[in-house]
């Protein structure tokens, strides 16, 4: 948190079919693919998300950023 501006990020196993649910205020953005994997980026209550499955994890960020903030993130996670 900083401010008045904030960045969540969750990673929680699943039990495979059965995903959680995230709440989407809008129509889907885009889905941004990396290296095979789609991440779906959303908004919700006025903050982007990127929400992304992998093996068993459901993977989450959220904030008050941009849009390319958030692929940069991705793409960052990628490369480590």
């Amino acid at each position: 948190r900083d401010g008045d501006k904030e960045l969540k990020i969750r990673v929680q196993t699943y039990i495979e079919g059965d995903p959680g649910k995230v709440e989407i205020d809008k129509d889907l953005i885009e889905i941004h693919k990396v290296n095979n994997i789609e991440y779906y980026i959303v908004s919700n209550h006025a903050q982007v998300q990127a929400i992304w499955t992998i093996d068993s994890y459901e993977c989450y960020i959220a904030g008050d950023i941009s849009i390319e903030e958030l692929k940069n993130m991705i793409d960052s996670i990628e490369k480590g």
